[in-house]
């Protein structure tokens, strides 16, 4: 029968990886470690795009200092962002910007169900009709859907 743990095992340091690395300069092949570079936490573009967006967001904050969501528990002062459709590739896009003070922020975050309902939030996969068009003696409903457009005939 195997041992059980009361408590699970922790690390002491985080673990690092090192690779050996053979010296050329030396005769004998003695090799020394030497730890990788680490992974950045952003790409050079999200970088670049995170600079824009915390100037957008001073402005912004500055110019909308109100919460605009007045959930129960609201301190009316606006200190939070709220992406209506998520970050992504809607970071920079003022229109789905909503100031929002942290106690609102964080119901948004909980109850999003809810959120979406009262106007607060956006579904990011949301199919929205975009219009119809006459093509070859048919009509064609043409619908948006993030970056793609899907054609359905009727």
């Amino acid at each position: 029968m195997p041992l059980r743990r009361n408590k699970p095992l922790k690390r002491k340091k985080p673990l690092q990886r090192k690779v050996c690395i053979v010296s050329s300069r030396s005769n004998l092949g003695v090799s020394s470690e030497e730890t990788r570079k680490a992974i950045p936490k952003f790409s050079k573009k999200r970088a670049a795009n995170n600079k824009i967006y915390s100037r957008i967001r001073n402005i912004f904050l500055t110019l909308f200092c109100f919460c605009e969501a007045k959930l129960p528990g609201c301190t009316t002062k606006a200190t939070d962002i709220h992406h209506k459709r998520g970050r992504g590739i809607y970071l920079l896009i003022i229109r789905f910007f909503l100031p929002v003070c942290r106690s609102c922020h964080d119901q948004i975050g909980v109850k999003s169900k809810e959120a979406i309902e009262n106007g607060l939030s956006e579904s990011r996969y949301r199919v929205r009709f975009s219009y119809l068009q006459k093509f070859d003696d048919r009509t064609v409903l043409v619908l948006l859907q993030n970056k793609h457009n899907l054609l359905i005939i009727n």
